[in-house]
């Protein structure tokens, strides 16, 4: 028997399988990865580090993300300075995107048409919980 005769299928069988090329890499963007990563954080219950301290609100902002620039930029801060309060020093990925998170913050409450209060908000209240979490007196 050849290789042909060997992969080939039955006539009743052979409309059933469809055969595909390699498997394609998982549909990912920034809002997705930020989504996942605040989602993440918010299953630690150590006591030290648990984000349910903060507000029993936070469980729904995954839902707000990707809706408001500055909420974006916030929680991406947040998430950034999650791993630097285990160890105790700030790193430089989450001091740019704190950086960041002040300037489109900034931007946010200048627009004429800043109509997501609520986003804006929590875009502040994250903020405050970085700088929190992230002084000397958090450790």
């Amino acid at each position: 028997m050849t290789t042909k005769q060997q992969n080939a299928l039955p006539e009743s069988q052979s409309h059933a399988i469809a055969r595909l090329g390699n498997p394609s890499f998982a549909l990912t963007n920034e809002t997705t990865w930020l989504t996942s990563s605040f989602a993440f954080n918010l299953e630690v219950k150590d006591p030290r580090f648990d984000l349910s301290y903060y507000g029993i609100f936070l469980p729904e902002v995954p839902k707000r993300l990707g809706s408001h620039p500055a909420l974006d930029a916030s929680a991406s801060a947040l998430v950034s300075a999650y791993p630097c309060v285990y160890k105790c020093q700030p790193s430089r990925e989450a001091l740019s995107k704190y950086g960041r998170a002040l300037r489109v913050l900034r931007l946010s409450l200048n627009a004429p048409d800043n109509n997501k209060v609520i986003e804006t908000l929590c875009a502040i209240y994250f903020l405050l919980i970085c700088q929190v979490r992230g002084s000397p007196m958090a450790s």
